[in-house]
């Protein structure tokens, strides 16, 4: 890397800023983000050929983690042939069997096992000294957001919002339903709102949220979104506010949810960046 790379480096680490904001989303939604070596392009068609349709587990052998813990030796990375907006086949052998970048999520189920995170080709990347120094730094810039994180008190709506969200372990129904779609309606003012108060474990009573919004070609439509906590729920609102498909709007776990309570505080203190 050369002096001036370096410096410029070290500028973007002391900043509050993103120096990529694309990266900085992934970086945020990845339970760990590692250096490894998975299968060679030979091994990949003939795990291709012989695994279901849907998908293929390759092993991984990590190097290095630059964020999380490193997985165990027998992890696997379970690639989803047909899921969208993620590396494709030909991108996955052009980078078998040499060192990569690799950001994922941990599986749920299954051993030891990593899906690719983000909802982008960008989960998959070339292993240079200098984008493994870019992606460390984020890393780090994103360490020292969270543990100063505190919530905004002074932004748009809050004191509303907190008394709304201080009700919805107690309503249900059609009750339920009104506070979700009024905050929905607030708008993207209400976002770092929104996010201050999002980390509430409790139960809701009915768990589903029905959510307004627009299709590509204009016409009103509903989404009917699954949730089990107040946070699911406040997370499918921030999704359909924003347009961002953050986090784990179907979280199943504690640590599903603390990821995506994560994800939604670092796109709030970004938003001062001017981005996204």
């Amino acid at each position: 890397m050369s002096l001036v790379a370096a410096i410029a480096l070290s500028l973007a680490a002391a900043s509050s800023c993103p120096a990529e904001p694309a990266l900085a989303r992934l970086t945020a939604a990845s339970d760990r983000i590692v250096v490894g070596t998975f299968t060679t392009p030979e091994a990949l068609d003939r795990e291709a050929a012989r695994s279901s349709p849907d998908s293929v587990d390759l092993p991984l052998l990590v190097s290095r983690a630059l964020k999380g813990q490193a997985p165990a030796p027998d992890a696997v990375l379970v690639y989803s042939k047909a899921a969208p907006h993620q590396p494709d086949a030909a991108a996955l052998k052009a980078r078998a069997g040499t060192p990569a970048i690799l950001f994922v999520a941990d599986a749920e189920e299954g051993p030891r096992g990593f899906h690719f995170a983000g909802y982008t080709p960008q989960a998959l990347q070339a292993a240079s000294p200098e984008r493994v120094a870019a992606v460390t730094a984020e890393v780090a810039r994103q360490q020292r957001l969270l543990a100063a994180w505190k919530p905004d008190r002074k932004s748009p709506h809050f004191k509303e919002v907190r008394r709304l969200v201080a009700r919805l372990g107690r309503v249900s129904g059609a009750e339920q339903q009104q506070a979700f779609s009024y905050l929905e309606s607030l708008g993207p003012d209400a976002v770092p709102a929104i996010v201050a108060v999002m980390d509430d474990r409790r139960r809701v009573k009915f768990g589903h949220v029905s959510l307004a919004g627009v299709s590509p070609d204009g016409l009103a439509i509903s989404t009917r979104y699954s949730v089990d906590q107040v946070v699911d729920a406040l997370s499918a609102v921030l999704s359909q506010i924003t347009g961002e498909n953050l986090g784990r709007i179907g979280a199943s776990s504690d640590r599903e949810r603390a990821l995506t309570v994560s994800v939604w505080r670092v796109y709030t203190a970004d938003l001062a960046c001017g981005t996204p």
